[in-house]
Formats: structure tokens, C-alpha cells, sequence
């Protein structure tokens, strides 16, 4: 086939012929069919995915199977993405029908479709689901999945590819922002599958080309692993002068994220430097096994405004072989003025599916709004199955005098209200981030949290630092219900070195610390 770019014959780099033989080479001994139905193949940009992807077409269009009616898809979240791949088609197939009478009477190029005597034809779609609806692609070709919100595109193509046991999806992209999309969900899933050699994997290609540490940004002879073209001399010199540019210019304006993305192939959560946490931090400290039933909890509150979020959080103070350890969780309140959808597309989050998973509870008012009631029914419940010993409530005092309200008529709790100034949370922000990278802090598998500290940034003045978010539709609620309730947890094994008169044997340093954060004088 010819280079899209030269029009001269194409000698493969080694990579690329290891995915079109593991995508077309290696078959089933029954049927001799493909082996794999579905891949995810991923490396930074500028190493020729887009080219790949019409090479894979183009393949398909000549030699795939069946022979005739053969549809070859090519999707992109927008058009402009999808034409390019489907440009390269029309530029490798005119070179061929140049040299080739036999091609150039068998197969038409035309600007929206190429269509072959046997009725077989490439198209480039955007990812709209309605519009795929009909289509039974033998090839689908999914470029830059990462920018995809949901899975509505993917199930759509799936459904029609069942009864082709030859079909295949194969999806081509580079890391991204999003880790709440699907692409991110299905790369840390199959990520483990690998690890574990789960057979579940044997039909699914997953091919990843990333750095293994942030820190190999500073070497660039370990750039290799996520730019597989650099295998090859000449395009390993201009792949390195020119990722050596991108990454000083982007620590002098603060990008530097934007770098371990698009050029390191590494997950991160935010465009911007200043995130609180990355997205490998978090999933250090995934905990799925733990039983809060019978223990202590620190309770964080933080109520919305009408049309806002509420979120409770729960800190569980636990010591695990000696070490001093939290695990914290949380529940969210969401508000539907507007329509459930809208606040979905704006929040990039799919609360319709995790209200069925538990981790939050949609607003079933017919205004949309939260019912405090309700929040404050959810909290004694989950507090009474459990059997929870609640040892304080603590909130940020905003819009909180109705809550307050009923606690006080019916509950015993201790309730504390947090100032949410920088030198409140000063202390709580800075040790809760540090006691999580040393995995003293655990938490579980709630989609709304990771979201919620991932959209966190740091917010720092002379008296210190708290969370904050660069953009109003970046949801923090959860992670500030978070900090309000750590920042009384975090005093939690002081009370096992108490005095005499029960009191914390701390230092003045302490003591100072605790009277300025709560009292005025």
C-alpha cells in the first residue's frame, strides 16, 4: 500500500505489522475466523493511529470477509476526525487505482462514500448512535475514543455486528482528561484482566503503549514506550526535538498535563497543573472489601443550593496491621431542574446508572430540587443499618439551618461547623493528599467521589491551601464533604494518648491550631 503522506510504497514500522497481524493474521482453528472481535489499541499522538486506521479500512474494503455487502464504518466523536481517516482511504485507494485498471473499475472513490462493484463501501460517521442505526459493520474503526461520554455509539455498532462472526471493533486513541468516560473504564479494566491473565480477554486486543512513571518525562530515551514510531531512526529524532519543545514550553505555562496526555500517553484528570490528586493517586487506594458495619464515622456535610448537589461523606478511622488509616466514602444528592439528562451531559457524569449502583440518589421531587428531608431520612437509615457510631457531624455552616434543625429535635450527634477559609482546611487538605500517596487513606469504588476530586483543584493564599474547581460545572461536593469531615478524623488517634481529664495529650502547637480554626476571639 502507499504512505498517505508520500504516495511511495509503505515499509511498515515493526509495530504496526505486530497489530495488523495480531487483528487479521491471527486466526480461530475453528472456522477460521479472526481471532479478535474487539481492540483497544493506545500510544500517544503523532504515531500514526489516524493512518493506521485507514490502512485497516482499506484492508478490509480488498481482502475481508464476506465478499460481498461488506459496510467499513469509520467514527469519531466529530466529523472533522472521522473525514481525516477517511481522507487517507480515498488517498491510498486513488494511488492504487492509478497503477490498477482492475481497481480503478471496481471501485469508486467518491467524497462521501467508497463503494467497490461488490456493493461493499467505506463511510465516515460521527458518533451519533441514531445514526448508525441499520448499519452491520465488518469493520468499525473508532478514532480517539477517549472523547466519547458514553457508550451509546459503541453498544449501537456492537448490536449490529452479532451475527458476523468476523466482525470487528477496534477502537484507536491516545489517553485523555475524561477518566469518567468510557474509555478510561474500560482501559483500567482490562489493564487488570491483563494482570491476571483473565480469560475473558482471549477475544479482546488490548495494546498500550504508555510511560510507566510521570518522571520518565524528564528522559527521553524511555519515550519509546509510548511512541512506538520512535523504533524507527529518522522519526525518533523529530518525535524528540519536538516533544522536547512541547514539554519546556509547557512547564513555563503550566500545562505540563496536557503533555503527559497527548504526548506520554498517561491518564489525567485535568487540562491544567494545580490538580489536587492524578488519577494513578486515586486508584492506588481503591478499597473494595471493606466493612464499615459496627464502626466509628466522622460524617461530612455539604448542602446545595437549589439547583446544586448535596453530598454526605463518611471517614471510618481504622488501624490496619498498626498503621493509623481511613477509609472514606460518600453519597450524593442530586438535583434534576432541567431534566436528568441535561444535568448528566453537563456533569459528564451518569448519575441514572450509579443511583442503581448506590452511590447516589436522584431528586424525585417534580421541582427538581433536593428534598432536605429526604437527606436527612437517607443519613439515619444508613447510620442505623450499619450500625454506626457516629462520633461528629460536620458541616459547612452555609444553608444548613434547616438540617441543623432536625438533628438538634431528634438526634444526639455531635455537630461542628467547619470554616471552609484556607486556614480551616489548611491542615486537613495537605494531610489528607499526603496520607493518601502513603496509602494511609483508602477509599471505595464511588465514581461521583473520584470525579469530585479529580475536578479539585488547590486554591492557596497566606494562610494556606484548600480544594477549589477551575470551572463552576466541575463538582467538588463530594471531596469538600470530604475535608470536612477529615478534618476532625484526622485528630481521631490522639484520644488514644489522652490525660487525665480525657483531653488529647497534645501539643500547644495543637491546641493553638484547633482554637484558631474554631473559635474568634
Amino acid at each position: 500500500m502507499p504512505d498517505v503522506n508520500t504516495g511511495k510504497i509503505l515499509k511498515p514500522a515493526p509495530f504496526q505489522v505486530f497489530i495488523l497481524s495480531m487483528l487479521f493474521g491471527w486466526r480461530t482453528r475453528k472456522g477460521d475466523h479472526v481471532r479478535f472481535n474487539k481492540a483497544l489499541i493506545s500510544m500517544a499522538r503523532t504515531n500514526s493511529k489516524t493512518a493506521l486506521a485507514s490502512y485497516i479500512c482499506v484492508y478490509e474494503l480488498l481482502f475481508g470477509e464476506p465478499k460481498y455487502n461488506k459496510q467499513i464504518v469509520i467514527v469519531a466523536k466529530a466529523m472533522k476526525q472521522a473525514s481525516i481517516s477517511f481522507r487517507y482511504s480515498q488517498t491510498i485507494l486513488n494511488k492504487l487505482r492509478a497503477k490498477s485498471s482492475f481497481l480503478k473499475k471496481k471501485i469508486d472513490v467518491l467524497s462521501t462514500e467508497i463503494r467497490d462493484s461488490n456493493n461493499n463501501w467505506i463511510k465516515a460517521y460521527a458518533s451519533e448512535a441514531s445514526t448508525l442505526d441499520g448499519i452491520h459493520a465488518s469493520v468499525a474503526v473508532v478514532d480517539e475514543l477517549h472523547e466519547m461520554k458514553d457508550r451509546s455509539v459503541i453498544n449501537s455498532l456492537q448490536s449490529g455486528m452479532i451475527q458476523n462472526p468476523d466482525a470487528q471493533l477496534i477502537s484507536i486513541s491516545t489517553a485523555g482528561f475524561h477518566t469518567n468516560y468510557p474509555m478510561y473504564e474500560d482501559y483500567t479494566l482490562f489493564s487488570e484482566m491483563l494482570e491476571k491473565d483473565n480469560p475473558a480477554l482471549d477475544r479482546i486486543l488490548f495494546l498500550c503503549w504508555e510511560q510507566d512513571d510521570e518522571k520518565e518525562i524528564s528522559y527521553p530515551e524511555t519515550w519509546i514506550k509510548s511512541n512506538p514510531l520512535m523504533c524507527m531512526p529518522q522519526k525518533k529524532e523529530i518525535l524528540t526535538e519536538r516533544i522536547e519543545q512541547d514539554r519546556d514550553i509547557a512547564l513555563k505555562q503550566g500545562t505540563i498535563n496536557s503533555v503527559f496526555v497527548k504526548n506520554m500517553n498517561i491518564w489525567r484528570s485535568k487540562e491544567e497543573s494545580g490538580s489536587y490528586l492524578n488519577i494513578d493517586e486515586w486508584n492506588d487506594t481503591l478499597e473494595t472489601d471493606f466493612d464499615v458495619t459496627g464502626r466509628s464515622v466522622y460524617i461530612g456535610v455539604d448542602l446545595s443550593k437549589s439547583n446544586d448537589s448535596t453530598a454526605l461523606a463518611f471517614v471510618f478511622p481504622f488501624k490496619n496491621e498498626g498503621n493509623l488509616c481511613w477509609y472514606i466514602d460518600s453519597h450524593s444528592f442530586i438535583a434534576t431542574r432541567g431534566g436528568i439528562e441535561a444535568r448528566e451531559k453537563t456533569d459528564e457524569i451518569p448519575y441514572r446508572k450509579l443511583e442503581e449502583q448506590g452511590q447516589c440518589s436522584i431528586s424525585q421531587l417534580s421541582s427538581g430540587i433536593i428534598d432536605i428531608d429526604y437527606v436527612y431520612e437517607w443519613l439515619v437509615n444508613f447510620i442505623n443499618d450499619h450500625q454506626l457510631n457516629v462520633i461528629s457531624v460536620c458541616y459547612d455552616s452555609w444553608n444548613f439551618n434547616s438540617f441543623l434543625a432536625k438533628v438538634d429535635k431528634h438526634q444526639d450527634w455531635a455537630m461542628i461547623a467547619v470554616r471552609q477559609g484556607t486556614y480551616s482546611l489548611n491542615t486537613p487538605t495537605r494531610e489528607f493528599r499526603e496520607k493518601l500517596i502513603n496509602k494511609q487513606i483508602v477509599h471505595s469504588d464511588n465514581k461521583i467521589l473520584q470525579s469530585n476530586f479529580m475536578n479539585a483543584i488547590v486554591k492557596e493564599d497566606n494562610n494556606g491551601i484548600k480544594l477549589d474547581k477551575s470551572h463552576n460545572n466541575n463538582k467538588i461536593d463530594a471531596a469538600d464533604a470530604v475535608m470536612d469531615a477529615f478534618s476532625r478524623a484526622i485528630y481521631y488517634f490522639d484520644s488514644d494518648n489522652e490525660d487525665d481529664n480525657g483531653l488529647p495529650n497534645w501539643t500547644n502547637e495543637q491546641w493553638n491550631n484547633f482554637f484558631n480554626n474554631e473559635y474568634s476571639f
